[in-house]
């Protein structure tokens, strides 16, 4: 498979175990989201494939967990504070419309080449990375979320569908009813 095959089908699989956490809770899906920030560069860097890049990004993440979360929610919040305080000077000017547009660029780029560097020295603490963690729960939550948007949509579509086959003397009789 090409390398931008790759990287496209391991995004995917990542994004479909994080959308089944979201659609069980928010939470789940924020942390499993936050395990495989690392996984675009196992792809790119590393040459890893599929599950082999998520399983690394997960174990990586789960080893110095606090320090990056507290490193990309430092980052996060100052970055949101920047832009918070410039488009409060918002004079709805095109000038200025360009600036907030040129900062959320190189925003977007600060925090990209911090997680690089996040991710370079935690893989460099972590000299010998045991690939062999259990990603069982990521599975298990995610395969719930999907199964309860399954679920959910047949039992909206069962009810949308029995509504519509209402006999239409129920309708006519509904203002009399109340």
């Amino acid at each position: 498979m090409l390398p931008l095959g790759i990287y496209f089908v391991t995004n995917l699989l990542g994004w479909f175990l994080t959308m089944g956490g979201f659609f069980l809770l928010i939470l789940p899906s924020l942390l499993i989201g936050f395990f495989f920030i690392f996984t675009n560069f196992e792809i790119v860097l590393e040459k890893q494939k599929g599950n082999a890049a998520l399983r690394t990004s997960y174990v990586l993440v789960k080893s110095h967990f606090w320090q990056i979360l507290e490193g990309y929610l430092l980052v996060g919040v100052a970055v949101i504070l920047l832009i918070s305080l410039v488009n409060k000077l918002n004079n709805h000017s095109l000038l200025f419309s360009l600036l907030l547009l040129v900062m959320s660029f190189a925003c977007s780029w600060f925090v990209q080449v911090y997680m690089y560097l996040v991710y370079k020295q935690v893989k460099r603490m972590s000299t010998k990375v045991d690939a062999s963690g259990s990603m069982r729960w990521i599975w298990i939550i995610s395969l719930f979320g999907w199964g309860f948007v399954i679920v959910s949509l047949f039992v909206f579509w069962s009810g949308l569908m029995h509504l519509l086959h209402i006999p239409s003397q129920i309708y006519q009789n509904i203002p009399q009813m109340v």
